[in-house]
């Protein structure tokens, strides 16, 4: 099954979650991969000690590329923007889209909206910027695993963080992606049958979490309220294992992807 990233190049779920090696990238688990791959080191894109990321170009073609824009896993707690080896990389790059590997505040100190809130600043510094770095401002998707693909859903289907009127030309541009790629996305926390151990969210945990907060982060119910004039952007998921129902006990369940792309179908979005 394939989904056509609009502007981007077409991307197979072989070439998404199955892809071999590319010379000199391998073996998997290299924890070097990214100081070895990357074009661009430590970018800031914002004020921020976390808001830094890593660029990395594909071998083909020249000029300005797709992109897109990465979030790590790591239940809002832990993980790292640098990137070890994984066969997700070699699809992208292979497929003559750049990939950008952002960090984002972690919990305890940053909890949401923060990490919401720096992933549209990603997107929008890269749409500002993006030329400078060999990516192509009008191509730029967003994609995460777990908690990161949390992120990256919110910044596909939250509120545009658009500031037309700001000193600072990144937070002029559009935090909306082009494209979202969802890996295993816990996207809709009021489906949850209680606190999820070792992730953090609100004031701490989920189970602390105002359910104000919890129905504003929640990526499914956004999909609903989208006002644009436009269809909300299309969605690339995958996940494992059987499809449960709420309230939800496992924090990857394929729920998640299904309810999401039941919204966007009835839309009349496209998805995979």
């Amino acid at each position: 099954m394939r989904l056509a990233l609009l502007a981007l190049p077409i991307l197979s779920l072989a070439a998404l979650c199955c892809a071999g090696s590319v010379a000199g990238q391998g073996p998997a688990g290299n924890p070097d991969w990214w100081k070895q791959n990357a074009e661009y080191i430590d970018v800031a894109y914002g004020p921020e000690a976390w808001q830094r990321a890593d660029v990395f170009h594909p071998d083909t073609g020249s000029g300005l590329h797709p992109a897109l824009i990465h979030f790590h896993g790591g239940g809002f707690d832990s993980g790292t923007y640098h990137l070890a080896w994984h066969p997700l990389q070699d699809g992208v790059l292979a497929g003559g889209v750049a990939i950008v590997s952002a960090g984002y505040a972690l919990a305890p100190g940053g909890v949401w909206p923060a990490p919401e809130a720096d992933g549209a600043r990603a997107v929008q510094f890269f749409r500002e910027h993006g030329a400078a770095y060999g990516i192509d401002p009008a191509r730029i998707g967003v994609m995460g695993r777990s908690a990161g693909s949390q992120i990256a859903g919110y910044a596909t289907y939250g509120p545009d963080y658009s500031d037309p009127g700001s000193p600072d030309p990144v937070e002029q541009q559009s935090s909306r992606p082009r494209v979202y790629v969802n890996r295993s996305g816990p996207l809709d926390w009021t489906a949850f049958a209680g606190s999820i151990p070792g992730t953090h969210f609100g004031a701490g945990s989920l189970s602390l979490a105002q359910q104000a907060s919890l129905d504003a982060a929640s990526v499914v119910p956004l999909v609903t309220a989208w006002s644009e004039p436009v269809a909300p952007p299309p969605a690339f998921s995958y996940y494992q294992g059987p499809v449960g129902t709420p309230p939800i006990a496992k924090l990857h369940d394929s729920y998640f992807g299904l309810a999401l792309h039941q919204m966007l179908d009835a839309g009349g979005t496209r998805t995979a």
